[in-house]
């Protein structure tokens, strides 16, 4: 695929980092080896207390693309990935890319989501864009434990309708692009928002569109200390997911900051579904299961499902 000569675009690539000495030069060496590189990176260190920073400076002297963010702050993941974005649309960016400091992205993996982006803007010209794609899950020594995150998670990259994105995300931060009409958009993040990811595909979803690349275009490292990984969905996973008494409390509260964010922009059934789910916490068993019904706020799959009614039927939500 031969971009260079089509468009030549701005794109921020939005790396935070903590405590990332291990893997770290393996993510920013995949970065060099892009074989799109009309990209600036943007790494915003969370106050690391290890090796982290010197990394980041040994590359930055020698790579005029870099740009870095030290404030001495911890601010966690999503308020640091905010901060960057931030920065980003103030430096006039068109588009914007996640990075997770322990991943490692592969060759062509800007260039296929840029290409993808455009195509997009062609079909979907001034409105709130995003593209995200599959992983390849490894360990922690690169080896590939399965060729698709997707079928590993047993995950459905098509279901990014409002509806089912307040009950269960399918986009993966590390792998999405995002326009900087979706970024201007996505801005602020609320404390109440569950990540940062979730939160710009609901933006998406509500008031733009959202597409899918089926390859991989990342290894998605799994170690010890994941923030966020991945696990294999079987019959234990669910099990465990069962049994935890938080179901979707964190989802209603993103969902009312939503609402209160977006109220203006929202249309009449877009308010209506939002504020049936907001409202889900205050109802009985059998109104909650006609309105979940009703409105379609499914997760993917029977099992997940059933977990989610075996949840309601305990009244797990404290």
């Amino acid at each position: 695929m031969n971009t260079r000569g089509l468009y030549v675009k701005k794109i921020a690539i939005l790396l935070s980092t903590y405590n990332g000495e291990m893997y770290l030069e393996q993510m920013i060496k995949s970065l060099l080896n892009q074989t799109y590189k009309d990209f600036t990176l943007i790494i915003r260190d969370d106050n690391s207390n290890d090796r982290t920073r010197q990394i980041i400076s040994k590359y930055q002297q020698s790579n005029k693309n870099f740009v870095v963010l030290f404030d001495n702050s911890n601010l966690g993941t999503k308020s640091s990935y905010e901060k960057l974005l931030q920065f980003a649309i103030q430096k006039g960016y068109e588009y914007f890319m996640f990075a997770d400091q322990d991943d490692v992205w592969f060759p062509d993996k800007v260039e296929r989501t840029l290409h993808r982006m455009i195509m997009m803007e062609f079909q979907y010209p001034k409105i709130p864009l995003l593209v995200h794609t599959d992983l390849k899950v490894s360990n922690s020594h690169l080896k590939v434990i399965s060729e698709s995150f997707w079928r590993y998670q047993k995950l459905d990259p098509r279901f990014t309708d409002l509806n089912r994105l307040l009950t269960q995300n399918v986009i993966t931060g590390c792998t999405m692009m995002i326009n900087r009409r979706l970024a201007e958009l996505g801005i602020p993040i609320p404390e109440q928002a569950i990540m940062h990811d979730w939160w710009l595909g609901l933006v998406a979803s509500a008031f733009g569109r959202i597409d899918h690349i089926t390859d991989p275009t990342i290894l998605y490292r799994q170690h010890a200390e994941n923030s966020v990984g991945a696990k294999r969905f079987n019959f234990c996973y669910v099990l465990k997911k069962t049994s935890d008494k938080v179901l979707l409390s964190p989802n209603i509260e993103q969902a009312r900051a939503f609402y209160k964010l977006y109220e203006n922009r929202l249309s009449d059934d877009q308010k209506k579904k939002l504020n049936a789910f907001v409202r889900l916490k205050d109802m009985n068993l059998i109104k909650r299961l006609f309105v979940i019904i009703s409105h379609k706020f499914f997760k993917i799959g029977i099992i997940r499902n059933l977990g989610m009614i075996l949840k309601l039927s305990f009244n797990y939500y404290r």
